[in-house]
């Protein structure tokens, strides 16, 4: 999926306390180059909001420049600069996290533990044994230390063997498992930018928990939920 994401902000010059609209894929990068670019002092960058198309934003931005044009600030250098009230600021505040909630994309993960299958336990302890005890071998750091200890060559394999034991018993006989479902009630799909969403803090996820040790396995996990509204 292509990255076309684009933030609408909102810029305050902390000299004439005029304020900037505008847009930006990156508004920490376009907030030093407004430093650089206008008749400013030095600037804060107040608020974002993002969208996944850029054509959003630059709707939005368009609105707002017609809406605040009787206010513009010419003195600042360029068109997106205006002379705003504390109160028309706040009211575009207001409106970006509005805007942000109304656009979050709502999910909700259900969760539990579960109790695993005798066989999958043995396969990953045995996984787990063999891992950490070749691995510690071949350091020499064990074998070393063991051949000091027992003054004997079986030395070389005791504390590589005890550490691949104690790792066989970590194995946790319990399973934590979740799945995570969209609006429309379905598992998310995994072309769906999750990653993406948080980032732009349009991903509000609630989180259903099942008792632990009612279910089996993960096959019995629900098909779908309810969708939202």
């Amino acid at each position: 999926m292509a990255d076309n994401r684009c933030a609408l902000y909102i810029v305050l010059d902390t000299y004439s306390y005029d304020v900037k609209i505008g847009i930006s894929k990156d508004p920490n990068r376009r907030l030093k180059e407004i430093a650089n670019h206008y008749n400013v002092g030095k600037v804060q960058l107040i608020e974002v909001t993002w969208f996944l198309q850029r054509e959003q934003a630059v709707y939005f931005e368009r609105q707002f420049h017609k809406r605040y044009q009787g206010k513009h600030s010419p003195a600042r250098g360029g068109r997106e600069w205006f002379s705003l009230s504390e109160e028309d600021i706040r009211g575009f505040l207001e409106w970006m996290h509005h805007s942000s909630e109304q656009r979050a994309y709502k999910a909700r993960t259900v969760s539990t533990t579960i109790r695993r299958a005798n066989k999958d336990i043995w396969i990953e302890r045995t996984v787990a044994f063999a891992d950490v005890a070749f691995r510690s071998f071949f350091t020499c750091i064990l074998p070393i230390i063991g051949l000091l200890v027992f003054q004997h060559p079986v030395g070389l394999f005791i504390p590589s063997i005890i550490a691949g034991g104690v790792a066989a018993v970590r194995v946790n006989r319990n399973k934590y498992i979740s799945k995570t479902y969209g609006q429309d009630g379905l598992p998310i799909s995994p072309e769906l930018p999750v990653s993406a969403l948080r980032e732009m803090n349009l991903w509000h996820e609630e989180e259903l928990i099942i008792r632990d040790f009612q279910l089996n396995s993960e096959s019995e996990m629900p098909k779908r939920l309810k969708p939202l509204k």
